[in-house]
């Protein structure tokens, strides 16, 4: 049951990155000490990582990550956190199995972003609802990333993903 949880609320993480920055909301955009091409390559990094999810294509997903130092993906609660690639990649094909590829859908409600150098940080509540078997369900998420900057091009160093869960 855990496990199934924890799934879910993965595959909603990138969801909400996803619908987010595609529905015209672009959150980095619109901070005026951010120059804008420095943005949109921030966000078209997030948009390839979270049609990747959609799609439930690994290896694209595996891609945005840094190629080289810790990258670190965490959920809600305690050994929900996963260290480099081959602990990531893990935990993306699990995921995979929690829901039907090319059904999520996010509504962002609140969101905060900046850019400094070659770092930037992203944090976002949003709801999600997405299909597994025909079934629809639910949920809503806090998520934040840090990302770098690596030769002109955006990785996520960490992403983190929490919502409420029941103690029973």
């Amino acid at each position: 049951m855990k496990r199934n949880v924890l799934h879910h609320r993965w595959v909603v993480v990138g969801s909400v990155l996803m619908v987010f920055l595609m529905t015209g909301v672009p959150c980095l955009a619109q901070s005026q000490e951010t120059p804008a091409e420095i943005s949109a390559a921030l966000m078209e990094m997030i948009q390839k990582h979270d049609q990747a999810l959609n799609d439930q294509d690994l290896d694209t997903i595996l891609s945005t990550y840094a190629p080289d130092g810790t990258i670190v993906l965490m959920g809600t609660g305690p050994g929900e956190a996963w260290v480099g690639k081959e602990e990531i990649a893990d935990a993306y094909i699990h995921f995979f199995m929690d829901f039907d590829a090319g059904t999520l859908k996010t509504e962002c409600t609140w969101h905060r972003a900046d850019e400094r150098g070659n770092v930037a940080w992203l944090m976002l509540m949003c709801n999600f609802t997405d299909y597994l078997k025909n079934v629809e369900r639910s949920y809503a998420l806090n998520i934040s990333a840090v990302t770098e900057q690596i030769d002109g091009q955006w990785y996520f160093r960490t992403f983190h993903f929490s919502n409420l869960t029941s103690p029973y």
